[in-house]
């Protein structure tokens, strides 16, 4: 059974989903080999087949992880499909994990400690988005201090997790995704209007090469297109 300390990372139509509950993760491994029957599920989960209805399948469903179907020669039966995919998961503390993303610390002892749209947010508010070498070098720096809260060991997953990350802090919300290409494609959060969007561009590309400075070794290039309807496109350069 997956530990119950860990998260996978699925991506669905309407985006990213981190799947934290132990026995959605099990439906979901399971339904990754092939299509189910509610009682095949409660022999893999040990769960009631209630339980598994009406709370685990249930919550599956409306994230648009799975889908219901009707048994191809039985009405009275349901086959359940996986329709997210998988793309990522994380291999530490899960209360770790949200408490690192929480403590942007600062050398000044009083500092308040800051949400990461609160700190983009001051970054942009204090930069030209004409000059945009100032606000890489300080995206990057907030993208190495980020890094312990990021799980990824390539560049693949730098990109599938720094996906995760912004939605989960309300940065971002992820679109497309081209694991080969090492492009990622997200809606920026409607809390920045105007000039401010190229601003936080900048800084989101450099965030992109801090984390994988920090984990990776070396922060390579990141190239970013800022299109309509707040979408950003950022591509990193292959090792």
């Amino acid at each position: 059974m997956p530990g119950e300390n860990d998260f996978d990372i699925y991506q669905g139509e309407s985006g990213f989903v981190a799947v934290t509950n132990p026995v959605r993760r099990q439906i979901l491994e399971a339904l990754g080999e092939g299509e189910k029957e509610l009682p095949d599920l409660v022999r893999i989960t040990g769960k009631a087949k209630p339980t598994l209805s009406n709370l685990h399948m249930r919550e599956l469903l409306q994230q648009d992880l799975i889908e219901e179907l009707p048994h191809p020669t039985d009405s009275r039966r349901k086959v359940y499909r996986l329709k997210g995919r998988r793309i990522g998961a994380s291999h530490i503390p899960l209360e770790q994990l949200r408490g690192a993303v929480k403590q942007y610390a600062t050398p000044a002892p009083s500092a308040f400690t800051l949400a990461l749209p609160s700190v983009v947010s001051v970054l942009a508010s204090g930069g030209d988005a004409s000059s945009p070498e100032a606000l890489l070098r300080q995206g990057q720096a907030l993208g190495e201090a980020s890094a312990q809260a990021i799980p990824a060991r390539s560049l693949r997953e730098v990109v599938t997790a720094v996906a995760a990350f912004w939605e989960r802090e309300d940065v971002a919300r992820a679109g497309k995704l081209d694991l080969d290409q090492l492009e990622l494609e997200v809606v920026l959060s409607d809390q920045w209007q105007g000039a401010q969007l190229e601003a936080v561009a900048h800084i989101l590309s450099g965030f992109l090469q801090g984390v994988r400075k920090a984990l990776l070794g070396s922060a390579g290039n990141v190239t970013c297109h800022l299109g309509a309807q707040r979408r950003a496109r950022f591509t990193l350069a292959p090792a």
